[in-house]
């Protein structure tokens, strides 16, 4: 396999990473102002919270798949598909709590 051929999985998820990237954002931007709307403070300061913890506990946990691979070409690819997984997992926990608040 060529050097180019090789990173192109490694392109697929990192174009997928974006994608979900954005989902969350416009999921957390949502919350936010829904919350400020109905001057719900400890909210905003709760997802503000959570979100900062969740992206240091997604980082940390991503960097522990590295690890285990860091000496071989699957390193940047096994950190690249836990924070995928981890990305979609918070945006569709995100945009499942901005469809609650629409209930």
């Amino acid at each position: 396999m060529s050097e180019s051929q090789a990173g192109k999985p490694l392109e697929t998820i990192t174009a997928e990473i974006r994608k979900h990237d954005e989902r969350m954002k416009q999921a957390y931007t949502a919350l936010m102002k829904s919350f400020a709307e109905n001057e719900l403070t400890a909210r905003i300061a709760a997802l503000r919270s959570s979100q900062n913890l969740w992206a240091g506990f997604r980082d940390a946990n991503c960097k522990y798949y590295f690890l285990e691979f860091e000496k071989s070409a699957l390193g940047p690819m096994m950190s690249a598909s836990c924070n995928l997984r981890m990305t979609v997992a918070r945006a569709n926990e995100l945009e499942d709590e901005v469809r609650s608040q629409l209930d």
